[in-house]
């Protein structure tokens, strides 16, 4: 969402669709290995690794292009964005680990076929509520600065909502 534009006010439109051609490639490569092998379930792993992959691709590209026209590296640039991605594969692998265990644990044959739709829409609401506050959690401990930001803004807008009118 932010280097292809870049690119674009670049006049770099070629590296831009080239991009795109190879991102679709790294995609249909990516879920036709994930889903033979995970099924249904491997479309997010492969999108996901073919998302990472493209945007590891962009940030060579664009950081070459910019060394190309004299301007320096930005201080730290590589560790902040090798640090973004280790803490974004750590709170992912956490999240997905914790939803899989507790989606693979829950006694679902001992609930009546019934009640069986009822209670997996509330598993899988308990999950995505349980998975997101791990992921914050997460982003607590490693000092991820975005989503300190991200938190502090909700929590602006909600106290906004929730505070009355005031008279003038």
């Amino acid at each position: 969402k932010v280097l292809v534009p870049a690119c674009y006010a670049l006049g770099q439109t070629r590296v831009a669709v080239l991009s795109s051609l190879l991102s679709v490639g790294f995609t249909l490569a990516f879920n036709t290995v994930a889903v033979s092998q995970l099924g249904y379930r491997g479309l997010a792993l492969g999108t996901s690794l073919a998302a990472l992959l493209n945007q590891i691709v962009w940030m060579v590209v664009l950081r070459r292009h910019l060394r190309s026209h004299g301007v320096a590296a930005v201080g730290g640039f590589t560790g902040r964005l090798l640090r973004m991605i280790l803490v974004s594969l750590a709170m992912g692998g956490a999240v997905f680990a914790a939803c899989w265990y507790g989606w693979r644990e829950f006694p679902w044959g001992e609930l009546p076929q019934v009640a069986l739709l009822p209670a997996r829409i509330f598993g899988v609401g308990i999950l995505v509520a349980g998975g997101a506050g791990l992921a914050l959690l997460f982003a607590r401990v490693l000092n991820v600065v975005e989503m300190t930001e991200m938190v502090g803004s909700v929590i602006q807008r909600l106290q906004n909502r929730l505070r009355p009118a005031t008279k003038s």
